[in-house]
């Protein structure tokens, strides 16, 4: 594999298109279903609701957003991060606007450990 390098915040041109609220960028993919992929959101509300096959280990990077699940909701600040087992419903209810939502997502299947191993 060669060496990648780039950076997380730097989406060139506008990565929206249209009226668009929301972007995905599959940063990398693994054997099976690992995927690292960047979400940007701005002003994002009530998102489809999702219940995944894989864990998903959620990072927000910039702005401050909400999510929905059956019974709660978490707020999120740039710097907290979420671990979301597979089969939990789950969406965004709401983003900032400025700034915008930088994530960064990965999916796979997660043995717990280190910081949150007992939450």
């Amino acid at each position: 594999m060669k060496i990648i390098k780039n950076n997380i915040f730097d989406f060139g041109a506008a990565p929206f298109k249209g009226d668009q609220k929301e972007a995905f960028e599959d940063i990398l993919r693994g054997e099976g279903r690992f995927k690292v992929e960047r979400i940007y959101s701005k002003a994002y509300t009530c998102g489809e609701w999702y219940e995944q096959e894989q864990d998903e280990f959620v990072l927000l990077l910039s702005g401050s957003a909400s999510l929905d699940f059956e019974t709660s909701k978490v707020h999120m600040a740039a710097g907290d991060w979420i671990v979301i087992e597979k089969g939990v419903r789950h969406r965004v209810a709401s983003t900032s606007m400025e700034p915008a939502c930088v994530w960064l997502a990965v999916f796979g299947h997660f043995k717990k450990t280190g910081a949150g191993a007992d939450s």
